[in-house]
């Protein structure tokens, strides 16, 4: 009988070095978004107030809950706002570059197709 031994570390660790990178580029996204998410646009950095689906007034919340709330689509170009010392309702979409600023952040990073992280397969093989 014939013993055959397997160096798995040797096999195994050009997919852990591209993992182990693919994690510090997702960590750089992360701390990058997290600080491009807490730039606020001064023309926006004041309370905010919208109305929800059953026209009740909801606020006062910070621009960055106004942008989570845009993410999770609770908020809309549609939705009527209220901001600041304010008393007229407006539509998001009626104030300028408002929109814009809410759409950035909140995306999540696309890993590459070929990654090993963005297409976790189980296998035998202990090369792929």
């Amino acid at each position: 009988m014939k013993t055959v031994t397997l160096d798995l570390n040797n096999t195994l660790s050009p997919v852990t070095a591209t993992m182990r990178e693919e994690v510090k580029q997702l960590e750089e996204l992360t701390r990058r978004k997290e600080f491009e998410d807490s730039l606020v646009p001064p023309q926006f950095a004041h309370d905010w107030y919208y109305l929800d689906s059953t026209d009740e007034p909801i606020g006062p919340i910070s621009f960055h809950d106004l942008r989570k709330k845009y993410h999770e689509k609770a908020v809309t170009g549609e939705t009527m706002l209220l901001y600041g010392q304010s008393s007229t309702w407006k539509m998001a979409c009626g104030f300028p570059n408002l929109l814009e600023s809410l759409s950035k952040g909140g995306e999540t990073p696309i890993l590459s197709p070929t990654s090993p992280l963005a297409s976790p397969r189980e296998s035998t093989n202990p090369t792929e």
